[in-house]
Parts: C-alpha cells; structure tokens; sequence
C-alpha cells in the first residue's frame, strides 16, 4: 500500500483502515438508534425486531391458525419468492395458488374457427378505424414528424 504525501511512513495502514472502519460503523449505530428513539422508540431497539410477515401476532398463546389462517400463510409462502410460487414443489394435498382477481386470460395465438377468424377480423377492423380516425386529428407541437 503507497503512502501519501504527508503520511507517517511508519504507521501501520491496515490498523489505521480497521480503526476508521470501526469508528463509521460507531457512528452509523448511534445515528440509527437515536433515528429509532426520535420515531417513536423508546430503548432504540422497539421496531428492530418486528415478526416475519405471515406470522399472526394478534393471537393469544395457544390458540391455533384455523384453516384460514393456514390458508393465507400458505398464499403468502407461495408469493414471497420471485416466481410467486411458480415453479415451487407443491406438497401432497396442496392446493394450487389462485389467481389474483382480474387476471387477464390468454387467447390463443391462431384461432383458426369460423367464430376465431371473424373475432381477429373484427378487432383488426377496430384497430384500422382507429387509427384513420387519429390520422384524421390535427398534430399537436412536439409530436413526432414536426
């Protein structure tokens, strides 16, 4: 490690980087709990150690969850990763999760039906209306082409 101008050259970097480090993380650690105190926390640790979503605390000890209660903590398992439960192993006797409400439903990508072929004529109708009808509108300024 070089040493800079104005430096001891006799001073040990490595202990000088420890002892800096360790003074940043000090103050850091003063500044969260006096944050944690000014919002509302008394020792500084009230707020730190919140339960894991899914986990009721409402509960009185020894009661149990219910089929409800399994039920949601079971659909919040299967949502907390990134595939949303996707591609999880599902256990014997496990329901599938359900579908959020509005979900949008795929169509086929070549419905080739008489009642296919005149839906994709129709929409595609639509969509030509639409656009000699905006061809039609005077630009406004800024728009693309001006």
């Amino acid at each position: 490690m070089e040493v800079k101008a104005g430096d001891d050259p006799n001073a040990d970097p490595w202990t000088l980087r420890k002892q800096e480090k360790k003074a940043r993380v000090d103050k850091n650690e003063t500044n969260r709990v006096r944050n944690v105190q000014r919002n509302g926390g008394g020792d500084g640790l009230k707020g730190m150690f919140a339960p894991a979503p899914g986990i009721p605390v409402d509960m009185k000890k020894g009661a149990k969850r219910g089929k409800e209660g399994v039920a949601k903590a079971l659909n919040l398992t299967q949502h907390s990763t990134a595939s949303m439960g996707q591609f999880d192993v599902k256990r014997i006797g496990e329901l599938n999760k359900k579908k959020p409400d509005g979900a949008r439903q795929k169509k086929p990508a070549n419905d080739m039906t008489k009642a296919g072929i005149a839906n994709e004529s129709t929409r595609n109708s639509k969509l030509v209306a639409q656009v000699l009808a905006q061809a039609g509108r005077p630009k406004l300024k800024g728009d693309a082409g001006e």
